[in-house]
């Protein structure tokens, strides 16, 4: 576990709240998928990196999605819109892969900052997972917290 960084203010761990047990799942699927970027992420960088799953029906986040998520996301529409933005996330990432293996760093470099935000867009659709008593928890500590 890392400790809090210099980023992270002082007044966000002190208001962050405690997660119920039953969005803990949640919560690891947010970090595993984090993960999965910053994998990525450092295979676009160096060639030496292991290239993660690419599919986005074999990734462990699509494992959760599989046996847990679909049970934990109860609104239909929120879970196929979680379905379809993890898709996409991929057909980014394997889009800016193919682009690595062409030859072409720099235009995969710049894509990097579209599968951010992709990413984030998938992240912001799973913060509403953890919503409780209409107070949101801190998912943004989970990134320094748990990776």
């Amino acid at each position: 576990r890392k400790v809090p960084t210099k980023a992270m203010d002082r007044e966000q761990w002190l208001q962050a709240r405690s997660v119920c047990s039953d969005k803990v799942p949640v919560l690891m699927a947010m970090v595993e998928h984090r993960a999965w970027i910053r994998q990525l992420e450092h295979c676009i960088e160096d060639e030496g990196y292991q290239v993660p799953v690419m599919d986005h029906l074999s990734c462990r986040f699509a494992r959760w999605l599989k046996d847990e998520g679909d049970h934990v996301i109860k609104n239909s529409a929120l879970r196929k819109v979680v379905h379809r933005q993890h898709q996409v996330v991929h057909e980014t990432g394997n889009y800016i892969l193919d682009l690595r293996t062409q030859g072409q760093y720099l235009l995969a470099q710049k894509e990097l900052v579209r599968l951010s935000e992709d990413r984030e867009r998938l992240l912001k659709t799973l913060t509403k997972l953890l919503y409780d008593d209409d107070v949101p928890v801190q998912p943004a500590l989970v990134d320094n917290f748990f990776c």
